[in-house]
């Protein structure tokens, strides 16, 4: 085999899912069954969300599974194309090994120089305003 072969097929070899969406609809669909059942339900979906197998099903809980199914096919191509293109770290990963961007330096006279302060300053006339706008509310009757 060669050397060209093996990293093709590591490109095609998708990492392992650890997550599934699951809805809030797969839930109203599933709550009204009966333990059993849901049990049934609840494992189908996640052996099919993880490993993409299809579990034997009755015909009433298929039904159901038909939509959870189908949204969970439309999850995972999104999930596969984003791996591909080289999101979720994968990509990113040789990035960030690099360190980043420097920290900026502040000028040694920057943090003394009080014309630098961004702080919010409270006059007494803001201070005066504010008060008479309380004092109208608090006379105000509500209705």
């Amino acid at each position: 085999m060669k050397p060209e072969e093996t990293a093709n097929q590591k490109k095609d070899v998708l990492p392992e899912r650890r997550s599934i969406l699951f809805y809030s609809s797969f839930y109203n669909a599933i709550k009204t069954l009966s333990k059993a059942k849901r049990l049934a339900m609840y494992d189908a979906t996640m052996e099919y969300g993880f490993n993409d197998n299809m579990t034997e099903l009755p015909l009433e809980l298929d039904r159901i599974f038909i939509g959870i199914r189908a949204q969970l096919d439309a999850n995972t191509y999104k999930w596969e194309k984003r791996v591909k293109q080289g999101e979720h770290g994968i990509k990113g990963a040789a990035h960030g090994s690099k360190g980043g961007r420097p920290r900026k330096k502040k000028a040694k006279n920057e943090a003394s120089d009080p014309s630098n302060i961004d702080d919010f300053v409270l006059t007494d006339e803001m201070q005066e305003a504010m008060d008479k706008e309380l004092k109208s509310m608090q006379e105000t009757p509500l209705m």
